[in-house]
């Protein structure tokens, strides 16, 4: 009981923080597409205040800029669920660790651009078997089910109704051969001085599990022109489970060079039900590369975590994953050297 009672504050001011980053954003999303919202800066002339301006929007460019290069590199899903591109990536997921046996993951996806609808739909269809290896380099919070993450195969359509930097919102729709599943993503962007963020928010209904909902906040910050920082923050929901699980993320992306990265992660994960609790805690490190052709990637991610159901005990294992996309437009991918090393 004591445990319980401690999770509800946490809960409490979780939802207060949903709500108020929510609400912030959507004003703030307002606020910049209204003219005439600037006020004269104390001490500073008109000259100083056109420089410091421009400043800002200069810094949110080259920052926006690395943070969806790294998220292009290592195929982050946000970064794809909003880059509108035809193409078709085949991969598999090779994983080992201490407390499990040695599991395959294949996976297929294939995006088609619609072109006649303006640009702003496609058509996508997945076939995936990887719901036995956690990998970090997406959520890996388990009462949640996407569609990259049921073991079957799924067609769906998906419409862009709006899309600019500050806002992203998309609808989705699809069908299996159990299941049918319809879904709005929103995404609201916003600078914060030096630190770049991202509040994502993914409702889906699924006709055999009920509601579904993936919330997650991203806080991105430079450390050098090679170097960058990212916090994570996810709480995932779903109808046909008890409690709401989150987690925090603490990543590191290092750039190399044009065909090679690293990115480090330490992850802790909560579960509310029964009661509040640490489930788990991991630490990755995953090199990503790109070989023979840009359009061919291996990564090598070795990792440890101390589960709560074997006591915390130590976990060590590795990930091998390859992947083959075809359809890959480097040039839309580019590294924009002059933009990181300014």
């Amino acid at each position: 009981m004591a445990r319980q009672s401690q999770a509800a504050p946490t809960i409490f001011l979780f939802c207060i923080a949903y709500t108020f980053l929510f609400a912030s954003f959507s004003i703030a999303a307002e606020a910049t597409t209204a003219p005439g919202n600037k006020e004269d800066i104390p001490f500073l002339d008109a000259e100083s205040e056109q420089t410091l301006d421009d400043f800002q929007a200069r810094f949110g460019s080259w920052l926006g800029s690395k943070a969806s290069w790294f998220d292009s590199f290592f195929d982050d899903d946000n970064y794809l669920e909003e880059t509108n591109e035809t193409n078709a990536k085949a991969s598999v997921t090779v994983g080992y660790s201490k407390d499990d046996d040695v599991e395959f993951a294949p996976r297929f996806r294939l995006r088609l651009k619609l072109p006649h609808l303006e640009e702003r739909a496609r058509l996508i269809i997945s076939a995936s078997d990887d719901s036995g290896i956690a990998d970090d380099s997406e959520s890996p919070i388990g009462s949640v089910k996407d569609d990259t993450e049921r073991k079957d195969v799924t067609a769906g359509f998906q419409y862009f109704l709006r899309q600019s930097v500050s806002q992203h919102l998309s609808v989705t729709t699809g069908a299996s051969y159990n299941y049918v599943y319809g879904g709005l993503r929103v995404r609201f962007s916003r600078d914060f001085g030096l630190w770049h963020s991202r509040f994502i928010n993914n409702l889906y209904y699924y006709t055999d599990d009920g509601w579904e909902n993936k919330t997650s906040i991203e806080l991105d910050h430079p450390l050098t022109t090679n170097l960058m920082f990212r916090t994570i923050l996810n709480a995932d929901w779903a109808e046909d489970e008890d409690g709401i699980d989150n987690a925090i993320r603490f990543r590191f992306y290092q750039f190399l060079d044009i065909y090679h990265s690293l990115r480090y992660d330490v992850g802790f994960y909560f579960k509310t039900s029964p009661n509040y609790y640490m489930d788990d805690a991991r630490f990755q490190a995953t090199h990503r590369q790109r070989f023979y052709r840009d359009w061919l990637a291996l990564e090598i991610s070795p990792f440890f975590t101390f589960p709560a159901d074997t006591g915390r005990e130590f976990n060590p294992g590795i990930l091998f994953k390859f992947e083959a996309e075809f359809g890959y437009s480097p040039e839309g991918r580019g590294f924009n050297l002059n933009l990181i090393n300014r």
